[in-house]
C-alpha cells in the first residue's frame, strides 16, 4: 500500500457561512455602539444604542472532518464524471475507446481530508510500433505540487493546502502506462510522463486536442513507415530486395 505523505499542520474546518453571519452581526453592533452623541440624545438614555457588552462575539463553529470528507468526495466524483464524459465525447470522432475510470475517491494526505483524488477515465491507445498503451486521467480538487508517477499510483510533492478551502482549484493529472490488448496495466510508460511527473492541466479541451493530435501523428508515421518499407532495397549484388528493412519503433505520445 502506498505511503501517504504527511503534512506539518492539520487543517481545521469551520462553518464559513455562519462565520460570515456572525461577523456581520458584530460589525453592525459595533456601528450602532459608535453612533454620534446626537443620536443618543435624541433617543434618550433608554434608547436602543447597544453597549460594548451587548456586542456579540464571533465563535467559530467547527465542522466534523468526516462531513468535510464526504462532501468533497461527492463533489469530486461529480466533477470527474463530467470530465470523463466530455473527454469521451471529444475523442469520439477519432474512434478512441474511452472507459469510465475507477470511481474510488482517495485522500492523498492524512491531515488534509478535503484534498481528494479520483479517476475520470481511461483511454486505450495503440502506439506507432503496434504496442498497446493506456492513458489515465485523474482528477484532483487541488492543482498545487507535482504528481509523481509510481507503479502504485501518484505521489504528490510540494502540495500546501490553501487556508481557505474555497481557494483550491481542480486539476486533471494525465499519465500513461504500457498495457495489454484488454487495457490491463503492465508498467509505467516513461514516454507518457513529463520526466516522471504526470501532466497537469485544468482544461479538458487541451487533453482532447493533445490525444487526438497524437493519434493523427501516429497514423501519419505509420503511413510513412509502410510506404518506405514497401520500396525495394538495394542489395550488395546490385539487385533490389522486397523485404522490409528493420526500423526502430517510433515513440508514442509525450506529455
Amino acid at each position: 500500500m502506498q505511503n501517504k505523505p504527511k503534512m506539518t499542520d492539520a487543517v481545521r474546518y469551520f462553518d464559513a457561512p455562519q462565520l460570515d453571519r456572525d461577523l456581520e452581526a458584530r460589525l453592525q453592533a459595533e456601528f450602532e455602539a459608535k453612533r454620534t452623541a446626537s443620536r443618543f440624545l435624541a433617543e434618550g438614555p433608554n434608547g436602543n444604542r447597544p453597549t460594548l457588552a451587548d456586542i456579540p462575539t464571533v465563535a467559530p463553529i467547527r465542522v466534523p472532518v468526516s462531513e468535510v470528507s464526504d462532501i468533497t468526495s461527492q463533489i469530486l466524483r461529480k466533477n470527474a464524471d463530467a470530465c470523463g464524459t466530455a473527454i469521451a465525447q471529444g475523442l469520439r470522432p477519432y474512434n478512441f475507446e474511452v472507459r469510465k475510470g475507477d470511481p474510488t475517491v482517495s485522500t492523498p494526505f492524512e491531515k488534509a481530508p478535503h484534498l481528494k483524488e479520483t479517476e475520470a477515465c481511461r483511454i486505450k491507445i495503440v502506439n506507432p510500433d503496434g504496442s498497446h498503451g493506456l492513458i489515465v486521467v485523474k482528477v484532483t480538487n487541488f492543482n498545487k505540487g507535482h504528481a509523481v508517477v509510481t507503479p502504485s499510483g501518484l505521489r504528490y510533492d510540494g502540495v500546501k493546502p490553501e487556508l481557505m478551502t474555497k481557494n483550491e482549484r481542480p486539476a486533471c493529472r494525465v499519465l500513461g502506462f504500457h498495457a495489454d490488448e484488454n487495457g490491463k496495466i503492465l508498467s509505467v510508460d516513461p514516454a507518457l510522463t513529463n520526466k516522471g511527473v504526470a501532466w497537469t492541466t485544468g482544461s479538458v479541451k487541451e487533453i482532447v486536442d493533445k490525444v487526438a493530435r497524437s493519434a493523427i501523428n501516429a497514423q501519419k508515421q505509420q503511413a510513412v513507415t509502410a510506404k518506405k518499407d514497401s520500396r525495394p532495397m538495394p542489395t550488395p549484388s546490385g539487385r533490389f530486395s522486397t523485404q522490409p528493412a528493420d526500423r526502430k519503433p517510433s515513440s508514442g505520445m509525450k506529455f
